[in-house]
């Protein structure tokens, strides 16, 4: 009889524990939304920018919005363990995984201004270089570390060893809703704009200052 009572107690702490998960990736949507946009509309205005031509050991190398896409996984290999090796530690807050994946949110967001800001400048008649979209790539490259490996991170601790496989269905499914989200956004307002961009870089900062300050109350904290 006790054993039973433990195993419903177990029970009951991974049922709280996956709603409190579900919850936390509802509002990571938008981010999805933002990030798989890099092979969409941020193609599109790399296309209007001038490629970086060189040569390398003679062969003549031509860099342009194709290419630029490669930088992200390059930064990623490069970005996770200064990450984990220099700023975690030294910044104590940013060990919490919710606090991490707020922060990555508004990254976005501000990843998607300082596109805008680009197309404005491109709007306007004025010549840019491939290389400006690395600013943006570094920011969102960033705010993919602390959203989507932490996310992660924290899901699989919360929902225990049971629920390992149903927490990462769900989490392909936040990267599938990003994607209808797009569709319905694209079908209101062109993906390629100043417009555009702006808009998912207010919502991208809007849903990620909810993000913290949902995940901050003490209902969301995981039971161990």
């Amino acid at each position: 009889e006790v054993t039973e009572e433990l195993y419903n107690a177990e029970e009951r702490k991974s049922a709280r524990n996956m709603v409190r998960i579900l919850v936390t990736f509802m509002l990571v949507i938008p981010f999805w939304s933002l990030f798989d946009q890099t092979a969409s509309s941020w193609l599109l205005q790399g296309k209007s920018m001038q490629p970086l031509n060189f040569t390398l050991f003679g062969l003549q190398i031509n860099f342009g919005a194709e290419q630029m896409q490669s930088l992200n996984p390059l930064l990623v290999m490069v970005l996770i363990p200064m990450l984990t090796l220099l700023v975690y530690p030294k910044v104590k807050q940013l060990a919490s995984p919710l606090v991490r994946m707020g922060i990555g949110i508004v990254l976005a967001g501000i990843s998607f201004g300082i596109v805008a800001v680009l197309q404005s400048i491109l709007d306007s008649g004025v010549e840019l270089s491939i290389l400006w979209q690395a600013i943006p790539y570094l920011v969102l490259t960033v705010a993919e570390i602390l959203v989507s490996t932490t996310g992660l991170e924290y899901a699989y601790t919360a929902a225990g060893e049971k629920l390992k496989s149903t927490v990462s269905s769900f989490w392909n499914l936040t990267i599938a809703l990003g994607n209808v989200l797009v569709v319905c956004i694209t079908s209101i307002i062109s993906g390629a704009t100043t417009q555009a961009f702006t808009l998912y870089g207010i919502m991208s900062v809007a849903v990620g200052l909810v993000f913290m300050f949902v995940t901050s109350r003490r209902c969301m904290k995981p039971e161990v």
